[in-house]
């Protein structure tokens, strides 16, 4: 039995187990594991594999189910779908510079005055 100021805990891992959480049901991270297969990522991959897991490492404490037992029973969850990649915009190349034009060319040798 839990004590009481002692909050469920729930854990998660990735479908190839490269991140594994320990999440409170409060949403405090209590512990994060990468394995060297997680490094293969993009880190646009791995912080999306990692914000999913911990969700589910949180919502498996706010439920009070561990996801250990979940995959050793051969049953593992289903895995959230990977967030789009950011659009790109094009750039467009500042404008070029345009040749100046010599408005007081002198054009003849006369004297002034």
């Amino acid at each position: 039995m839990p004590e009481r100021d002692e909050q469920p805990v729930g854990h998660a891992g990735n479908a190839d187990g490269s991140v594994r959480v320990t999440a409170a049901a409060s949403g405090a991270v209590l512990g994060l594991e990468l394995s060297p297969l997680a490094m293969r990522r993009t880190h646009t991959e791995l912080q999306a594999e990692i914000l999913a897991t911990i969700r589910r490492a949180t919502e498996h404490a706010a439920a009070g189910r561990d996801e250990d037992a979940e995959v050793a029973s051969g049953s593992p969850p289903a895995l959230p779908a990977p967030p789009a990649p950011p659009a790109r915009t094009r750039r467009t190349p500042p404008p070029r510079p345009t040749p100046t034009r010599n408005r007081y060319r002198h054009t003849g040798g006369g004297a002034h005055g």
